[in-house]
C-alpha cells in the first residue's frame, strides 16, 4: 500500500453562489432532514448526478459489457434500497434527493419514534446512543 495522498472532494459546489430558488430548496432540505450544513446536500446531489450520468451512458451502450454494467448499477442501487431489484435505468434517472435523505440513519431514528425531533435524533447518533446490531454507530 502506498502513502496516502490528499483526499479529493466528494462533491461539487453549485455553479452560482446566490440563486434564490436553489437556496430556498436547500434550506428546506436542511430543515426537513436535520442536516448539519449544505455540504451534505451537495454531496448527495453529486452522488445522484453520478448515478444518473452513469445510467445515461449505459443507455447508449449496447455491448455485452454495457449490459453487465447495467445489472451492476441496478444491483448497487437495489442494495442501497433506492430502486427495486427489477428496476430499469429509467428508474435510476428518476431518482430524487429526498429518497436518499429518507435512507439516512437520523431519519430512521425519528421515524421509529426514538427521538422527538430530527435534531434530537442527530444528537443521539453523535453521542453514541444509537446501536445497530449491538454496535454503537
Amino acid at each position: 500500500m502506498g502513502d496516502p495522498k490528499k483526499n479529493r472532494k466528494k462533491y461539487s459546489t453549485p455553479s452560482h453562489p446566490w440563486q434564490a430558488t436553489r437556496l430556498k430548496e436547500e434550506d428546506e432540505l436542511v430543515k426537513k432532514f436535520g442536516l448539519k450544513n449544505k455540504k451534505e446536500v451537495w454531496k448527495m446531489t453529486s452522488l445522484i448526478k453520478n448515478f444518473k450520468s452513469q445510467a445515461k451512458s449505459l443507455i447508449a451502450n449496447t455491448s455485452p459489457q454495457g449490459e453487465k454494467e447495467k445489472k451492476q448499477l441496478i444491483a448497487k442501487l437495489a442494495k442501497l434500497n433506492l430502486v427495486s431489484e427489477t428496476g430499469t435505468l429509467d428508474d435510476v434517472l428518476e431518482l430524487k434527493l429526498e429518497r436518499i435523505f429518507e435512507r439516512r440513519l437520523q431519519t430512521f431514528v425519528l421515524k421509529l419514534g426514538l427521538a422527538k425531533s430530527i435534531s434530537q435524533s442527530r444528537q443521539f447518533i453523535i453521542h453514541g446512543h444509537i446501536a445497530i446490531d449491538n454496535k454503537r454507530v
